[in-house]
């Protein structure tokens, strides 16, 4: 038997919700806050910028941890403006008993890694509110996307750009090997729990990449004076400091709450590059070594 709301165990929330809008960058305007669910969503006519007719993709996902039966009904869309991508149109989304689903009417995603980016963020969001109002910590994990072709995308845990068997074999460490490191290094065992949580949370990923990078430079740390950190650290992993400044571009922003979507390909440029920077620290502390040799490490 599930537990009812006096016992603590259910966040639930059925009522009908005002249309909102959901701005990145623009100012949507919401429909009306009367306005009532078409009953088939695959039929309804849907107000974009765009003069092509409006596409509509299914999300499938859950709130973890699942036993506490989440619920959150809207009953009105959600106007969503995303120009970075670009994209504009209206969300659905019904959370009944931990199990998400939504459904995004509007132009086509190029990129589905953009959809996805944006439900997460999307999701996670709503979320955030049962949780800051019972005082809970809760998750969204999306796991699948269905197109508008009817093609269900199973999502995986891992990046494509990262998780291929091309990637898996320029890595220049195994994974034993690895982890003997980060017993003995805070740094390197900070930089990789960055770099998951960089994969895991789109929204912050330069946030996190950058924090790879800053928790790297602590190793490299002799004094209070960050800028001869970084001098060593650029040396030492034979980085130019105009690459390690590009993931300040997305990271800074993140760090001080100026929020703003990160496309696919900038998420994958911002990735790629904080993992070869944590690689090439690997490599360093496995050799023993102060510089990598410039023979086998060009200039990043």
């Amino acid at each position: 038997m599930k537990p009812t709301a006096s016992q603590g165990g259910r966040s639930h929330i059925r009522r009908s919700i005002p249309a909102l809008t959901l701005d990145i960058y623009t100012c949507g305007t919401p429909r009306g806050a009367n306005q009532s669910r078409a009953n088939s969503w695959q039929d309804r006519e849907v107000e974009t910028t765009s003069d092509k007719p409006a596409l509509v993709y299914g999300i499938v996902g859950r709130v973890i941890p699942e036993r506490t039966w989440a619920t959150l009904i809207m009953s009105a869309p959600i106007l969503i403006r995303a120009p970075s991508i670009p994209w504009d149109g209206e969300v659905y989304l019904s959370i009944d008993n931990a199990q998400i689903f939504a459904t995004f009417h509007g132009p086509e995603f190029e990129n589905l890694g953009d959809l996805r980016n944006l439900a997460q963020e999307f999701c996670q969001s709503q979320v955030d509110v049962l949780g800051y109002t019972w005082g809970r910590s809760y998750s969204v994990e999306l796991t699948s996307i269905v197109t508008p072709d009817h093609k269900q995308v199973v999502l995986t845990v891992g990046y494509p750009a990262l998780d291929n068997e091309t990637s898996h074999a320029a890595r220049p460490l195994g994974a034993e090997v690895v982890l003997n490191l980060c017993l003995g290094s805070p740094a390197l065992r900070n930089a990789v729990s960055e770099l998951t949580r960089a994969i895991r949370d789109a929204a912050d990923t330069g946030f996190h990449c950058q924090r790879a990078s800053e928790s790297i430079r602590g190793h490299f740390q002799t004094s209070n004076n960050d800028a001869t950190a970084w001098r060593n650290m650029q040396r030492a992993l034979r980085v130019k400091a105009e690459t390690l400044k590009s993931l300040k571009e997305y990271g800074d922003r993140q760090r001080h709450g100026r929020w703003n979507f990160m496309p696919e390909s900038a998420r994958t440029s911002c990735l790629e590059l904080a993992w070869l920077i944590v690689d090439r620290f690997a490599v360093l502390l496995d050799r023993g070594v102060d510089e990598l040799p410039e023979s086998e490490f060009p200039m990043l």
